[in-house]
């Protein structure tokens, strides 16, 4: 069984008889221009240009497996296909009309394509190994495993850049901002992510930096848009709080999040939303403008400082607000720190840097990952059982691109290290 992303992978890179190219009509075929690869809606390579007998022709070609799944896809009845020049199809057996009426001449790959190619590709297809090229992973040359995962690594950094470009977006290009929420949102987790951005979009920095000479009142306006002070407790602190956020919410007219929305079901207790939002109200009061901070720190031991927060003495013995517990502390821990520096401090130096081109602050971002540990779970654990030295956060972070965005969606052809192995190169 082969998809069409081999077909894909062997168009553009060639990789296939093209001596003497022909139509299944049998007039002769010269490839002037091959296209570009459409990662959209549409036909699959776009501006290409072909010779078909005396006639040049300019526009799109499409790709199947069979041409009978051109109007399997509905590409008959859709306009967008009208300008298809010519469809390429591992085997032909049908004859394709567009929705305009016009026959599209066809090329067929089967006879053409070497063996091998087709071995090596059904191999990792079917493969039920941990990564689809474990047995073969090994026999890739360290150069070229190391630059592929390189490349990974910088993928796995402009994906995280994405969401920093949306939130410069709608801050107006407040770095600080921007860090505010997503420190808001890394410390509510995946479980209260959602709901601890909405907070710091609803409090904004501007206004809490107002107030961070005095914690209660910060801890009054974020626990109050929170919904979680909501309480009828007799507990002094909460009490101060619900004072202070009576006068702050008119002042500042916000209005509060519906206490629903916050889950605390399965959570440890020192990750419960009221603990997450103490740290947070303690890491605005030590550091409101933390880019500046960020960007002039030059030792990771400077730079987990500022993220080794602790909430106030109410913290050590409360989970929530108004539930007393046993003492424990509730100081973030350094393994907890490290994955800030990964998952905030660096996705966001990395973009300060592309954005003004100051190269050497992308090095630093990635100097940071280099002198962070790696991480140690099941996916590293596969990299290091193949011989792939997991070293640091550097490599760990570009082992889990590797296997989120290629071996599990098993995207070999796309994959620089499987494109090597469909070929039969090491």
């Amino acid at each position: 069984m082969i998809r069409e992303d081999l077909l894909h992978f062997i168009w553009r890179t060639k990789r296939f008889d093209v001596k003497q190219l022909a139509t299944t009509n049998g007039d002769k075929i010269e490839l002037l221009d091959w296209g570009q690869l459409n990662h959209d809606a549409g036909p699959d390579f776009l501006n290409a240009k072909i010779k078909i007998g005396n006639t040049i022709w300019a526009g799109q070609i499409e790709m199947h497996l069979k041409s009978s799944d051109w109007n399997k896809h509905n590409h008959s009845s859709d306009a967008a296909y009208n300008n298809v020049i010519l469809h390429v199809v591992y085997e032909h057996d049908e004859d394709i009309i567009t929705q305009s009426g016009h026959n599209i001449p066809c090329m067929e790959l089967k006879s053409r394509i070497d063996a091998p190619v087709i071995q090596n590709y059904r191999e990792l297809m079917s493969s039920t190994a941990r990564i689809p090229c474990e047995p073969l992973f090994q026999h890739v040359r360290e150069l070229h495993r190391d630059l592929w995962l390189e490349r990974v690594l910088v993928e796995r950094l402009e994906q995280k850049t994405k969401f920093i470009q949306q939130l410069l977006s709608t801050t107006k290009n407040d770095w600080d901002e921007v860090i505010y929420i997503m420190m808001a949102r890394y410390l509510g987790m995946k479980v209260n992510a959602e709901p601890m951005q909405m907070l710091a979009e609803r409090v904004p920095l501007k206004i809490l930096e107002k107030h961070r000479d005095q914690e209660n009142q910060v801890a009054a306006l974020l626990f109050g848009a929170s919904g979680l002070l909501d309480i009828a407790e007799e507990d002094s602190f909460v009490k101060l709080l619900q004072r202070e956020w009576n006068i702050l919410k008119a002042k500042y007219s916000i209005e509060k999040l519906p206490s629903t929305i916050w889950k605390r079901l399965r959570l440890r207790p020192a990750n419960f939303p009221s603990v997450r939002i103490g740290q947070l109200v303690s890491l605005i009061c030590r550091e409101s403008r933390m880019m500046r901070f960020i960007r002039e720190q030059n030792s990771i031991q400077e730079l987990r400082a500022l993220f080794l927060i602790e909430p106030n003495e109410y913290w050590k013995t409360h989970y929530s607000l108004g539930e007393a517990s046993a003492p424990r502390s509730k100081k973030l821990g350094k393994q907890a720190v490290d994955t800030i520096l990964i998952n905030v401090v660096v996705p966001l130096l990395f973009q300060y840097g592309r954005l003004r081109n100051l190269e050497s602050m992308c090095d630093r971002a990635f100097d940071i990952l280099r002198e962070l540990p790696a991480e140690n779970n099941k996916i590293t654990r596969i990299f290091s059982d193949l011989n792939y030295p997991i070293q640091n956060a550097h490599s760990s972070q570009a082992a889990l691109q590797l296997h989120k965005s290629y071996c599990l969606p098993k995207k070999c052809t796309n994959c620089g290290i499987g494109q090597r192995l469909i070929q039969g190169l090491q």
